[in-house]
C-alpha cells in the first residue's frame, strides 16, 4: 500500500515536471523566435538603407 502511494505521488510529480518542462521549452522557443525575427527586421532595414543610399 505504501509502495504504491509512493509510485503515485512519484508518477504524479514526473508528469508535473515533464509538463512545466514543456512549458519552458516552449517559451523560451518564442522569446528566442522573437529575437530572432527582430533582429532580422533590423538587419533588412539596414540592408535597405545601405542600398537607396548607394542608388
Amino acid at each position: 500500500m505504501n509502495s504504491f502511494h509512493f509510485r503515485k505521488v512519484f508518477i504524479q510529480r514526473h508528469i508535473i515536471l515533464k509538463w512545466r518542462y514543456r512549458q519552458t521549452r516552449r517559451y523560451l522557443l518564442g522569446r528566442l523566435m522573437q529575437y530572432v525575427t527582430f533582429y532580422f527586421i533590423i538587419l533588412n532595414i539596414g540592408l535597405f538603407y545601405e542600398v537607396g543610399s548607394h542608388a
